[in-house]
This record gives structure tokens, sequence and C-alpha cells, in this order.
């Protein structure tokens, strides 16, 4: 809960993996957030989306219901394709209550709501031909592991063969 206290304090803006309502959004703007965070955060990182909170100005606005609320997002969850299970957080700030709702890294990806989605800059967009591939790339174990390097640099070295030589 620290941690996700220290990103909600932060003032800067929203980004990749953090993004912030004032109100819960609809059913459709929810499973597309859901379906960008799980399309597009990396192993070992966590996106949040933050309901209750001035996306602008980052002022604690508060949920009337929070537990109603949780209901609703793990329904939009369980209506992506494959299924969402975001870990959910309410936390008491001033007197109100904000509810955090966290969505890790995805070996199932792509995720679909209706489209793929995935995060550009602060806002889930619909993924492009190229991204969709990617996405696609990436449930293949080698390919998976070579898409990681994409756009790195990397060495390639061989052993026991001779480059441009087809034959043993």
């Amino acid at each position: 809960m620290t941690n996700l206290l220290e990103r909600l304090q932060r003032r800067s803006p929203e980004d990749n993996f953090t993004e912030r309502k004032a109100t819960a959004p609809n059913d459709h703007a929810l499973r597309q957030t859901l379906v960008a965070f799980a399309n597009s955060v990396p192993e070992a990182q966590t996106a949040v989306l933050f309901i209750g909170v001035d996306d602008k100005t980052g002022d604690i606005l508060g949920v009337t219901d929070p537990d109603k609320l949780q209901r609703r997002v793990g329904d939009a969850g369980e209506d992506c394709y494959p299924a969402i299970r975001p870990t959910m957080t309410v936390l008491p700030l001033n007197e109100k209550w904000v509810l955090a709702v966290e969505v890790g890294y995805s070996r199932d990806k792509p995720h679909f709501a209706g489209p793929a989605y995935v995060r550009s800059g602060s806002r889930s967009v619909k993924a492009s031909e190229s991204i969709y591939r990617d996405l696609l790339t990436s449930h293949c174990t080698p390919a998976g592991e070579l898409l990681k390097c994409k756009g790195k640099r990397v060495t390639v070295r061989v052993v026991n063969k001779k480059l441009g030589n087809r034959y043993p």
C-alpha cells in the first residue's frame, strides 16, 4: 500500500502506467484501460488506475461506494478476453475513499475489449497492425524472447559454425 500512496501523491502528470479518474469510467472505457494496461505493462512492473482522483490536479475527490465499484471493475475485467483480474485496494485518504486498480504484466496477452488496446503516453489507443503482431508474437517462446530485444542493440555469438556457410 505504501507504493500506491507514493505513486498517488506524485503530482506528475499521468503516464504509460498511471491513470487517474475523478469518477468511475463507463464500462467500455474501463475495459479499454484494463486491456491497454495488460497489453503494455512490462515484466516486474504494474500499471495503476486511481479512481476518485482529479486527473489534472491530483486532488482527492473520493468515490461513494468502493465495494460496488470493485465489483464493477472485476466484472469489466472478466468481460475482457482473456479475462483480466486486477488487484484492487481501497485507500482511505482525507476522509474519502480512492480505489487503486493494479494491473500487472500478463503472459496471456494480447487481451481484447473488442479491439486490442495499448498505452501510448497517458492514453489507451487501438493497437496498430505492427503492435498487434508483436503482441501475438510474444506468445511464441523463442520469438517472444527475441521480441524483448526489439529496438535494442544486441550481439550474436555463433559457436561451432561459420557464418555464410550453409553446410556443415
